[in-house]
């Protein structure tokens, strides 16, 4: 085990569970290696902390949970990026946005797909004009 200080505290993480982004995040693309800590408070959050930078950490759920039509073609060279032959063997999960006036949205354009086969992990950005980078929870997507 390893530990990990971050701006929640130091945690404790296993270095062989890394999940490697093959090209970083939107606008994190410096920062690959990532370990997910669930929530204590909601079993279907997911924290996102940077290793390599304990400041930055990304709060994730599954959208379909919100959102449960949602779905997306994946491209052949990102399956190939991400070593993975079929959408069922993959985890999509979304960012969550909690802005000042306390509203939360989702950002269903720009997904994250995680390998949990080879932890590997990509977000992509969808050209389907139909999901939003802000969209509000309890609004309803078909």
């Amino acid at each position: 085990m390893s530990t990990l200080d971050t701006r929640f505290g130091t945690i404790a993480y296993d270095p062989e569970q890394t999940i490697v982004f093959v090209q970083g995040m939107i606008g994190f693309e410096h920062l690959k290696h990532f370990v997910t800590v669930p929530s204590e408070e909601d079993d279907f959050l997911i924290c996102l902390q940077s290793v390599e930078d304990g400041s930055v950490a990304f709060l994730l759920v599954d959208p379909t949970r919100y959102f449960p039509n949602y779905s997306f073609p994946i491209a052949e060279d990102v399956k190939a990026g991400l070593q993975s032959d079929s959408m069922k063997d993959l985890v999509v999960l979304c960012t969550i946005t909690v802005h000042q006036d306390q509203s939360i949205t989702l950002n269903l354009a720009a997904p994250v797909l995680i390998a949990p086969s080879t932890h590997l992990a990509m977000q992509i950005v969808l050209e389907d004009p139909k999901y939003s980078t802000r969209e509000p929870l309890g609004g309803a997507n078909s």
